[in-house]
């Protein structure tokens, strides 16, 4: 590994050397390019991005550590930059662009919607808090629009926004409600037993979802429900301290109730469907 990252940074053209490798979609080549970008000036976007987006955990580790001021300065990043993020094809970088919008006033309605019907729930999820202040204030007119829109992500928001507000007309109400698509009000539910896997500081926990819980989400992306049975605890001493609140932990034997679960919310015991996904996430 080193006498490729050697190579590549003694390359007559570090940078090309560097997009090459970063493009063969074979872990040790783009471990070797993320590593061969440490101190290197100027590294194109495009560099950064394919990094940042690779399916080995261990790439996408190690480009966070080494692009770690780029990501903090999205923050203050252009609109067009905002908003080519949030189009990527890479839920991890659609989710630097929500991130990204915290605390901005100059976000566009179009950057906002666009993150708000992501089809990745962590990035909708984030999108949600970011933008919580810019729904609350969201018009009526708005809101009928967007539950009369042929898209069911935009249906979704509309019942989403909908929630704990006293002023939506019955007429949207019963539109929302009786939507023919019942992700618009269920978004992705599902109802039975499987056994999951959960990222936690240091490891991972595995549960089991009892028959009755109620599962929002689906395979290929992060999932939440109201209950979950942990079967085992690979972190230190057994005990699974969650990423979200350190005053939380897991242990073998103990059946997670979520009691203010809400199939539009947020809330939930978080996990994957598959280990592989929850050793990758990154909180």
């Amino acid at each position: 590994m080193g006498k490729l990252v050697d190579a590549i940074k003694s390359s007559q053209n570090p940078l090309k050397a560097i997009e090459y490798f970063s493009e063969r979609n074979e872990e040790k080549t783009q471990l070797a390019a993320a590593q061969a970008c440490e101190n290197q000036s100027n590294v194109p976007n495009k560099i950064i991005l394919c990094l940042l987006s690779s399916r080995y955990y261990s790439v996408t580790n190690e480009a966070e550590r080494i692009f770690a001021d780029w990501i903090e300065s999205l923050e203050n990043a252009s609109l067009d930059t905002i908003e080519e993020l949030a189009e990527h094809e890479s839920p991890r970088i659609r989710l630097f662009a929500a991130e990204a919008c915290k605390n901005r006033a100059d976000i566009t309605d179009k950057i906002a919607t666009k993150l708000l019907t992501d089809d990745e729930d962590t990035v909708v999820d984030t999108a949600m808090k970011t933008f919580a202040e810019w729904l609350e204030n969201t018009s009526v007119e708005t809101i009928k629009d967007w539950s009369e829109s042929d898209d069911w992500e935009i249906r979704r928001l509309a019942a989403r926004v909908c929630e704990g507000r006293t002023d939506i007309p019955d007429e949207i109400a019963e539109k929302l409600l009786s939507d023919e698509d019942e992700a618009t009000t269920t978004p992705a539910e599902t109802v039975g037993p499987k056994i999951v896997y959960k990222k936690v500081k240091d490891g991972i926990v595995v549960a089991e979802i009892p028959d009755d819980a109620i599962i929002v989400g689906s395979p290929g992306s992060i999932c939440r429900t109201n209950k979950a049975l942990i079967l085992e605890v690979r972190a230190p001493l057994g005990i699974g301290v969650s990423l979200y609140d350190p005053s939380t932990a897991y242990t073998v034997g103990e059946l997670v109730i979520i009691e203010n679960f809400s199939r539009g919310g947020s809330t939930g015991f978080y996990f994957f469907y598959t280990e592989e996904e929850a050793l990758r996430f990154r909180f």
